[in-house]
C-alpha cells in the first residue's frame, strides 16, 4: 500500500475543513431562520393546514348530514308540541328562529303555522306583530302563508305593505291583492279593481280579481262588473255574472 505524500495529506485536510465549515454555516443559518420564523417554513405549515382543512370540513359535513335530518324531524316534533303548550308564545325565539334560519322549508312553514295558531289564541295585537315580521320574509313559503293569513285576519295597519307588494311583479303579488280585497278601505279596494281591469296581468289573475270585487264596496266595481256582463269576452262575462249574482245574494241577507 502506497503512503500518501505530505502534500496530498495537507490538501485532503484542507478539503475536510472547508466542507465542515460550510456544513456548520448552513446548520447555523437554518437554526437562525427557525428562531426568526422563516417565512418559507411558515408557509409550508400554512399549506399543510390548508390541505388538511378541506378534509376536516368534508368529514364534518358527511357526519353532519344525517344529524341535520334527525334535527329537522326533532324540530318538527318540538314545534308541534308547542301548538298545545299553554305556556308557549307566538313570539318565542324558537319559533322566530326556525322561520328565519332553519334550512328546511317544511320546518319554516310549520313554525309559522304554530306561531299563527298561538297568535290567534293571544289576540289581534300578536297576530299583527306576527304578520308584520313575516309578510316580507326572505322565504317564499313564509311570505305566502303570512299573506294568506291577511285574508282570514285582515289588518288595516298593513295596508301600505300590501299595496307595495301588490304593485311588484312577484309570485306573491296577487296574494297581496287578495288580502287587500278584505280591507274596508277605498285604496285597497281600488287596487283590486285596477287588477280586474288590467290586460297586462295574467288572465287567471284578472278573472280572480273580478271575482274578488264581490268583497268590495266600490260603486265603480259594480259598474265594471255590469260592463263585463254585457261584453263579448265569454270568460270574463260569465265571471262577472257570477260575481253580480253573489253580490245580490249578499244584499238580500
Amino acid at each position: 500500500m502506497k503512503r500518501m505524500r505530505p502534500g496530498a495529506i495537507l490538501l485532503l485536510f484542507a478539503a475536510l475543513v472547508l466542507i465542515t465549515g460550510l456544513a456548520t454555516f448552513h446548520f447555523m443559518g437554518g437554526g437562525l431562520d427557525l428562531l426568526a420564523g422563516d417565512p418559507v417554513v411558515q408557509s409550508r405549515d400554512e399549506l399543510q393546514h390548508e390541505a388538511l382543512a378541506p378534509l376536516s370540513m368534508n368529514a364534518g359535513e358527511s357526519t353532519r348530514s344525517p344529524v341535520q335530518g334527525v334535527d329537522s324531524g326533532g324540530t318538527m316534533r318540538r314545534l308541534e308540541a308547542l301548538r298545545d303548550d299553554p305556556n308557549a308564545r307566538s313570539d318565542m325565539q324558537e319559533l322566530s328562529g326556525a322561520m328565519v334560519a332553519h334550512e328546511s322549508p317544511d320546518v319554516r312553514r310549520t313554525a309559522f303555522e304554530v306561531a299563527r295558531h298561538l297568535a290567534v289564541r293571544e289576540g289581534d295585537t300578536q297576530i299583527l306583530n306576527l304578520l308584520k315580521s313575516t309578510i316580507r320574509s326572505p322565504h317564499s313559503e313564509v311570505r305566502r302563508e303570512a299573506l294568506r293569513t291577511c285574508t282570514t285576519h285582515p289588518q288595516f295597519d298593513l295596508i301600505e305593505d300590501l299595496l307595495q307588494l301588490a304593485a311588484q311583479a312577484t309570485e306573491e303579488s296577487f296574494l297581496a291583492v287578495q288580502a287587500l280585497a278584505f280591507l274596508d278601505d277605498d285604496r285597497a279596494q281600488t287596487a283590486v279593481l285596477d287588477v280586474a281591469r288590467s290586460e297586462q296581468v295574467p288572465r287567471s289573475q284578472r278573472m280572480r280579481a273580478v271575482a274578488l270585487l264581490t268583497r268590495t264596496q266600490l260603486s265603480a266595481g259594480v259598474l265594471y262588473l255590469q260592463e263585463l256582463a254585457k261584453g263579448d269576452d265569454h270568460e270574463l262575462r260569465d265571471c262577472a255574472l257570477a260575481a253580480l249574482s253573489a253580490m245580490q245574494q249578499q244584499y238580500r241577507r
